[in-house]
């Protein structure tokens, strides 16, 4: 698949929404242990939440995780509040949609695709 490609794919997620996507390439994706700590001391939902560590992989797993793929779309959702909006029902509509994009992306013969929440 050419690098351009990959827009078909997420335009389907971001259309209609306050969103933005890229093509990335994850060797350019920092990881480090501090971030954890960020979490650890400094949100309230630490420990609570499955996409939260300590459920997460390490900054070394993550890595590892990334050094697989040769290429990544990095999406940005803003998710600021408008009057009548509910944040959480748009934000788990985003993120629904990732996951059809990923079974989508799967059957069309990318198998490594990944879509975390």
């Amino acid at each position: 698949m050419k690098r351009d490609g990959l827009g078909k794919y997420w335009k389907k997620v971001i259309k209609g929404r306050p969103a933005e996507a890229k093509v990335i390439d994850p060797a350019s994706v920092v990881t480090a242990p501090w971030v954890r700590l960020k979490c650890k001391y400094g949100c309230e939902m630490y420990g609570r939440e499955y996409c939260c560590p300590p459920e997460t992989p390490t900054p070394e797993q993550t890595r590892e995780i990334l050094d697989c793929y040769q290429r990544a779309i990095l999406f940005h959702y803003q998710a600021s509040k408008k009057e009548g909006e509910n944040r959480s029902k748009a934000r788990k509509a985003f993120i629904d949609a990732f996951v059809e994009l990923e079974g989508e992306i799967f059957k069309d013969g990318y198998y490594l695709n990944f879509a975390p929440d």
